[in-house]
């Protein structure tokens, strides 16, 4: 490979890479999560991803925790140990996280159970 065609490779890997940190930041908007809740950093992604739409895909969020490394081989256990260990936390406090069987998730809130 020529010394041109490699830097101008660089150059987009570059660019693309800024352009994925801005669009997960866009996908996991600032919501409030409190200390006590004691997330660890995957659980706050899913939970700011949960709290900003209705319906959670697998497929974002699948993107959202491994866009810029390869996906793990144990995938789906993954992702359901993130969604039970997120469940668990959440529960003493009010939320839910309901399952849509090979489509997402949605998150249940404690004022929308009133």
């Amino acid at each position: 490979m020529n010394h041109a065609l490699v830097e101008e490779l660089q150059a987009k890997i570059e660019i693309l890479e800024e352009e994925i940190i801005q669009l997960r930041e866009h996908l996991a908007v600032d919501m409030m999560v409190r200390p006590e809740w004691g997330l660890i950093h995957q659980e706050i992604i899913v939970f700011r991803l949960l709290a900003t739409r209705e319906l959670l895909t697998r497929d974002s969020l699948r993107y959202a925790l491994w866009a810029e490394r390869d996906e793990p081989k144990n995938l789906i256990f993954l992702i359901a140990k993130v969604i039970a260990g997120l469940r668990r936390k959440l529960k003493p406090y009010g939320f839910k996280i309901k399952v849509f069987h090979s489509i997402g998730w949605t998150l249940v809130t404690p004022e929308d159970r009133r």
